[in-house]
């Protein structure tokens, strides 16, 4: 009896940790977000002819038309704490669809600068769409739009493997590789011969794996990686390397699998400098309202350095 007894209790233990082994992975959900957190206060966000910020499906499910997103700044000093507009962005949507964005540039509460960008509906899959610029939308000069960081790009080649960009202003080549199976260092250089001014993307504009420039064909500079969840394409961490700096970017999100807030950590030569730590606050549609960024060094606690908000307009 003794035997048996243990024979079925070593049955049951071995049919339990079998059942827990091959648990489903598709049992793993992920909600979906307005905002792709890969992109978001990236400097890929700059890159005006690849609209990938929103998610198309949250757009479409909630009837988005437009978003205004205002970013102000926060006096930190002991005697004035006030929170002044910097710029703002107005998004305008069709379907889901990016079809426009108007910057608005602010200084002492007065608009000095108006930049209106229009995009053409058609573009590819991984999110390039050619954007045109108004020059008569404002009084950004061509000057002023480069010094801003906003990149406008040109298709130039695509194939199934990899695609070619061009920057308008600067004349800089953006490659990006998709296929995994040449992302090696004498693959890239063999096929894409990027200059040390290029940047290469191993992955997509949706969901990139490593971003970098070149120097001596095959040692990296500059360099982002992203990692994602294992199961999901969901964006964990960015690392950024750019000697002798190094910024991480940790994510966080709440239990029903929302981002709720990120830190962004910089150090040098593994010596803390400071810190950005970020608060994502949600409305009821798990949309987002208010983004404030806090900011620290190694010496001291600035508090909240700026704040964005953002404001909706629904289909009627």
């Amino acid at each position: 009896m003794r035997s048996i007894l243990h024979l079925l209790i070593l049955t049951f233990l071995v049919s339990c940790t079998n059942q827990k082994k091959n648990a489903p992975i598709g049992n793993i959900k992920q909600p979906s977000e307005l905002l792709r957190y890969s992109v978001f206060q990236t400097d890929y966000e700059k890159y005006l002819s690849f609209p990938v910020l929103f998610d198309k499906k949250v757009l479409r499910a909630h009837q988005i038309v437009s978003i205004n997103r205002k970013y102000f700044v926060i006096d930190t000093t002991e005697r004035i704490n006030g929170k002044t507009l910097r710029e703002e962005r107005r998004y305008g949507f069709n379907n889901g669809i990016l079809s426009s964005m108007e910057l608005f540039y602010y200084y002492d509460d007065r608009q000095v600068g108006r930049m209106k960008i229009g995009y053409r509906k058609q573009g590819f899959a991984n999110g390039f769409r050619e954007a045109n610029i108004d020059r008569d939308s404002g009084a950004v000069t061509n000057k002023e739009f480069m010094e801003s960081g906003f990149q406008v790009h040109q298709l130039i080649e695509k194939q199934r493997r990899y695609a070619v960009f061009k920057e308008k202003s600067s004349g800089r080549m953006l490659f990006y590789m998709f296929n995994k199976a040449y992302w090696g260092a004498l693959s890239v250089d063999s096929i894409l011969h990027p200059s040390p001014v290029d940047r290469v993307v191993l992955g997509s504009p949706l969901f990139p794996i490593k971003s970098y420039r070149v120097e001596n064909k095959i040692k990296e500079k500059d360099a982002s990686h992203y990692f994602y969840h294992p199961y999901l394409k969901r964006i964990q961490r960015i690392v950024k390397e750019d000697f002798p700096f190094t910024t991480t970017r940790t994510y966080f999100y709440d239990q029903k699998g929302y981002c709720n807030s990120y830190v962004d950590s910089t150090f040098s030569s593994k010596e803390f400098l400071m810190r950005t730590a970020t608060r994502i606050q949600l409305n009821k549609d798990k949309l987002p309202i208010t983004i404030t960024h806090k900011k620290e060094t190694a010496f001291r606690k600035l508090g909240v350095t700026s704040i964005e908000q953002f404001e909706y307009d629904f289909k009627k």
